[in-house]
């Protein structure tokens, strides 16, 4: 049985969105009194339905509810008719609950309450009866957890533990009982687990295993002991599992993410290679080995592979493969969103941030003592359009003005030190197309490259135009925040996806393509944060294109050659970010990594990689500038998650 969507604010679609849901389910209740009145019970049953999808736990609903139960006609089937709509499924269980079908009654509502964690579906009375748990089958309740539980949030929020309290009392009592059989007691260990309760995790686990013991009863145990912090006995559990149970590839995965966080990256990663000699081609293996030789070489190829992986499996074994690979590419400079831009201009900009609204009618002069480069440039004066900006002096050698090789395709001029867009605006379906799929963060490259595959369609001059001329940012919280605090994101991130449609377009092979040609003389032009965004396009679609990526890495190893000879000379602001994008690309040559390690930023003190583990300083890592200066914006944190999150196990 299927629950059809629903929230506080539009439950599963039907009826106008309410502000208030009180107010709401009040209305909804009113208007099922009426009907019941004048005999329509299917009237009635539809709005006291809605009424539960907008307040679950509304008493006057539930009265209204217990009317239809004792009425003639009433009852569940008029439930039964509206579907899976998830205040009818909510309704239905209340009833069977009333009737005495207990087993079916927490089956349904259990199905409901993980489609919205976050909301009360079972904080009523009847979910909360001590004696709940001893009046139910174990085999149904094992169905029913198997079912719901990688569904359950895992880690769990505060707002999810709140509402899915019952759930914790049920299992608790249910794990009392003499007559639990071990499947389900691993199963009430792994529910447990789940509301941060270690100890009794860990005592329904051991009880599991002392019955029969299993695989998933020592996984349970080791988890509820990793949440203990007795790593040590978690590590002998899991190894003492594998040996009894060598084909579970799960249960290597669960000791190689122990080790990992126990600081033993090289220990993971040898532990996995075991694992993969007995196993080979095991795609929950090879998928968690691509991604500890990252972790400790810092090189873009494993994570490369782990994405060419995602093409060839299917299902569970696709999903862990894509988590993984988001996972390790989290907080990665450019794997995982934008960089922060390091310009003289943009620190003006946040210090009159910091005072000012945007937009607001400020007239005044910036000066900068050299040019910067255009697009910080715009972006200020999108922010304060009266400001205007005086430059002293142009840094030499290499005038940033100039592209670094004869190129066709240019998106900015200058008029003496005033840079100038080359294009007009793009038309208004061109830029909605682009602020649509524009995103600061991303969960990995192919996810990027998928997203944006629509852009394919849009006209090549328009992408260029949105290089210069960006849309507003989108009428949403984030875009809120984004245009009152960070402005150069939104810029940045519509210049990557303009540059990654251009990638798309169709126009034939890679190598004698117009798209391969905009986006180099785009990389090569004058100074700009867009040939970062052309650069890193060209990486994105080597990551999607195996055919193109030598190609890519020779283009990208002659800009970042030139550029380490400009920084001899004068700060070329967008070295640092050209060389993280190198660092990605696949089949870059070592002499090349090295050019690109001395120009990328180091992590402080050199010994934490990615996720926290012992990794290599000669490769990819957390970058250095983003996190602070997120720390600074504390209001865009929620949409710059920091903390790292531990795999679950593949079969969940």
């Amino acid at each position: 049985m299927d629950v059809d969507g629903g929230s506080s604010n539009n439950p599963s679609g039907r009826g106008a969105p309410a502000d208030d849901p009180r107010l709401a389910a009040e209305g909804e209740t009113a208007i099922a009194r009426l009907s019941l009145a004048t005999g329509d019970l299917p009237d009635a049953a539809d709005h006291v339905a809605r009424a539960l999808a907008f307040l679950p736990t509304f008493p006057e609903a539930h009265e209204a509810l217990a009317v239809l139960g004792r009425t003639p006609q009433g009852g569940v089937p008029l439930f039964t008719s509206l579907g899976g709509y998830i205040g009818a499924v909510a309704a239905r269980a209340h009833l069977l609950a009333c009737l005495g079908s207990k087993d079916e009654a927490v089956d349904l509502l259990l199905q409901v309450a993980v489609h919205e964690p976050a909301r009360p579906w079972l904080d009523v009375p009847w979910f909360w009866d001590p004696d709940l748990a001893g009046l139910l089958s174990c085999e149904r309740l094992h169905g029913s957890l198997l079912t719901v539980l990688p569904r359950l949030p895992d880690p769990m929020t505060t707002a999810h533990r709140l509402a899915l309290e019952p759930l914790a009392a049920l299992a608790r009592a249910a794990g009392d009982r003499s007559d639990c059989g071990p499947d389900l007691l691993w199963l009430l260990s792994a529910v447990l687990r789940r509301f941060d309760r270690p100890q009794d995790a860990l005592l329904l686990a051991r009880r599991s295993y002392d019955l029969a013991p299993s695989a998933n009863a020592s996984v349970m145990a080791a988890m509820a002991l990793r949440l203990l912090g007795r790593l040590d006995e978690a590590q002998e559990t899991l190894r003492t599992a594998w040996r009894e149970n060598p084909e579970d590839s799960g249960i290597l995965a669960d000791l190689s993410e122990l080790l990992v966080q126990m600081g033993q990256t090289g220990q993971a990663a040898a532990v996995l290679r075991e694992g993969l000699s007995a196993r080979p081609g095991d795609p929950a293996l090879t998928t968690l080995s691509q991604d500890y030789e990252f972790r400790l070489t810092g090189r873009a190829e494993p994570l490369v592979e782990l994405a060419d992986s995602l093409t060839r499996l299917s299902g569970t074994a696709r999903a862990f493969a894509s988590r993984t690979l988001a996972r390790a590419s989290e907080e990665v400079p450019w794997l995982s969103g934008i960089v922060w831009p390091s310009e003289k201009t943009i620190t003006l900009l946040n210090q009159t941030l910091a005072e000012h609204e945007p937009g607001e009618d400020l007239d005044g002069d910036f000066v900068l003592e050299d040019l910067e480069v255009p697009s910080a440039r715009m972006t200020l004066q999108r922010a304060f359009p009266r400001t205007r900006i005086r430059v002293r002096g142009v840094p030499g050698p290499d005038d940033p003005r100039e592209s670094v090789r004869p190129v066709r395709w240019l998106v900015w001029r200058y008029d003496g030190v005033d840079p100038w867009p080359t294009r007009e605006p793009a038309r208004v379906t061109s830029t909605g197309a682009v602020r649509e799929r524009t995103q600061v963060r991303w969960n990995h490259l192919p996810s990027l490259w998928e997203q944006t595959a629509q852009l394919g369609q849009v006209p090549l001059p328009d992408l260029l135009s949105v290089l210069t001329h960006p849309p507003a940012e989108p009428d949403c919280d984030l875009g809120a925040a984004l245009r009152r605090h960070a402005p150069h994101a939104w810029v940045r991130a519509v210049q990557v996806t303009a540059c990654c449609g251009i990638a798309h377009q169709q126009d034939g092979p890679w190598g004698s393509s117009t798209r391969r040609q905009v986006l180099a003389d785009l990389m090569n032009g004058p100074e700009d944060w867009v040939c970062e965004a052309a650069a890193f396009a060209m990486v994105v679609h080597a990551w999607a294109d195996p055919a193109s990526r030598g190609d890519v890495a020779a283009l990208l190893t002659d800009r970042l050659v030139r550029t380490r000879r400009t920084c001899g000379g004068r700060t070329v602001s967008i070295a640092a970010s050209l060389a993280q994008i190198a660092l990605a690309c696949p089949g870059i040559d070592e002499s090349v990594r090295r050019v690109a390690l001395s120009l990328a930023p180091q992590r402080p003190g050199g010994g934490e990689g990615p996720g926290g583990a012992t990794a290599s300083d000669q490769g990819l890592s957390r970058p250095t500038g983003a996190p602070e200066t997120i720390d600074r914006l504390g209001v865009l944190r929620r949409w710059f998650p920091r903390r790292r999150r531990a795999l679950p196990r593949p079969e969940f």
